[in-house]
């Protein structure tokens, strides 16, 4: 069996998905940091940027925990962050066992918590056997980020359906 990275290198559909994935992510690390800078602006915490000193070390990891919530919520509830909306990404469930909730976006987002723990969760589902679209918590979780894009995706045909297509209505 092929690892996910050989997977990867020969399908194009591949590649863009993993990079639609990291511009979604880049798009809520931005989102987190502004908020972040909000708030360290109106609570007066002068944090160094560039330079190591306790309150920073202490500020990523309250930064890490805030994007590890603001993950778990808009997936649980909206099965995507802002980020995946834009990019027409959202998270579902690969299993039929039940649809997406709160409990599965918990457990796919705990490598968020630090950068580190998010390279080695991409780093080991791409070295090890599995579905080529699924970071290795997203297999644990047993979850995927599936484009909605309307284009026909490397799942689609696994998806649950959503239901009959709504009627036509004239505005006049």
């Amino acid at each position: 069996m092929s690892t996910a990275f050989e997977l990867i290198q020969q399908d194009k559909r591949l590649q863009e998905h993993w990079l639609r994935r990291l511009v979604a992510i880049i798009i809520d690390v931005i989102i987190i940091g502004i908020f972040m800078g909000i708030i360290s602006f109106i609570i007066g915490f002068g944090v160094y940027w560039f330079g190591f000193s306790l309150k920073s070390l202490l500020w990523s990891s309250v930064s890490g925990v805030i994007f590890f919530l603001y993950s778990a919520f808009f997936e649980g509830f909206r099965g995507a962050t802002i980020g995946k909306m834009l990019l027409k990404l959202e998270v579902v469930s690969v299993s039929r066992a039940g649809p997406m909730d709160i409990t599965k976006a918990l457990m796919r987002n705990l490598s968020k918590i630090h950068g580190v723990l998010l390279l080695l969760d991409v780093i080991i589902a791409f070295l090890t056997d599995g579905e080529p679209k699924q970071r290795y918590l997203d297999r644990i979780a047993n979850t995927t980020a599936e484009d909605i894009s309307g284009a026909e995706g490397y799942l689609h045909d696994r998806r649950p359906p959503r239901g009959p297509p709504r009627p036509y209505r004239n505005k006049y």
